[in-house]
């Protein structure tokens, strides 16, 4: 009898543990959406600001978009490094593709993100 319940309350242990590297792996990826969608309103604030245009739209997503990957990643290094990655992906898409190319990839996927960020994170929980 013992020995059932010992092997019952390990199993209970080792899913629980499991289910803590999960959600601790969707809240990194999580995070590192958010850092990309902070990264790509910043790109769009940049590039207003050099052609003369407002750019408080995109200034405003871009703070909304860090303050919530704060949320999910309070380490401010492991954000900075999050954010130079994306920095590095956005611009090769804009050098190869072009700017067209990086709305059509993040415009939508953004501001999803920042409209509802449980469901993203939710798709991170149900992967496998």
């Amino acid at each position: 009898m013992n020995r059932i319940f010992l092997a019952l309350a390990l199993s209970g242990i080792a899913s629980s543990a499991a289910y803590a590297y999960e959600f601790e792996r969707a809240r990194a990826n999580m995070a590192q959406d958010v850092i990309t969608c902070a990264t790509y309103y910043t790109y769009w604030v940049k590039a207003n600001q050099r052609d003369g245009e407002d750019s408080s739209k995109f200034d405003a997503s871009a703070n909304s978009a860090l303050t919530l990957a704060q949320v999910y990643e309070p380490e401010v290094k492991k954000l900075q490094a999050m954010s130079e990655l994306s920095a590095r992906l956005i611009n090769k898409v804009v050098k190869e593709e072009g700017s067209t190319r990086l709305v059509l990839t993040y415009a939508d996927f953004c501001k999803s993100i920042l409209e509802q960020p449980t469901d993203r994170m939710q798709f991170w929980l149900d992967k496998r």
